[in-house]
């Protein structure tokens, strides 16, 4: 079993999944993280379930150490961190490839696997994010605008 997480601003969203596809999934507060919650949570979260591996997802910075650290101490495992230089299946025809947010990577390789290149890719969270990914099939920019209030 592989351990998810896609951490946001609001929720970081915990998965387990199997080689094939997502088992178990929950949401919990990411201040959790700050606070020292999280951690016993995804312990308990995982039960015994025999881990393989941990993947991250991190648009809190802040966050992402803390979250390493409970996989490495709990599991004794190294969390693999999506970032552009650890991407696979999609390439990218950005001028700045650091300032694309891991969020948007996942999105942008959901959106190619499922329904191929080209894509535009629309988010709606905190933020509403809108990306592209080109006919060589490699993400090549989209914009951010405000999310929707509540």
């Amino acid at each position: 079993m592989i351990l998810l997480f896609d951490i946001g601003n609001t929720n970081t969203h915990v998965g387990l999944a199997n080689h094939r596809r997502v088992v178990k999934q929950a949401n919990l507060p990411t201040a959790g993280w700050f606070n020292g919650t999280a951690a016993k949570w995804v312990r308990k979260f995982a039960g015994h379930a025999p881990l393989d591996g941990a993947v991250l997802c991190s648009v809190v910075p802040r966050a992402t150490p803390l979250v390493c650290k409970s996989v490495r101490q709990l599991w004794h495992l190294s969390a693999l961190e999506l970032t552009p230089k650890t991407l696979v299946g999609v390439g990218i025809d950005y001028p700045k490839p650091d300032t694309i947010g891991p969020d948007r990577l996942a999105n942008t390789i959901a959106a190619r696997h499922h329904f191929g290149a080209p894509v535009v890719v629309l988010d709606f969270g905190t933020a509403v994010t809108f990306d592209v990914v080109n006919r060589a099939g490699n993400y090549a920019g989209g914009i951010i605008a405000p999310g929707w209030r509540r």
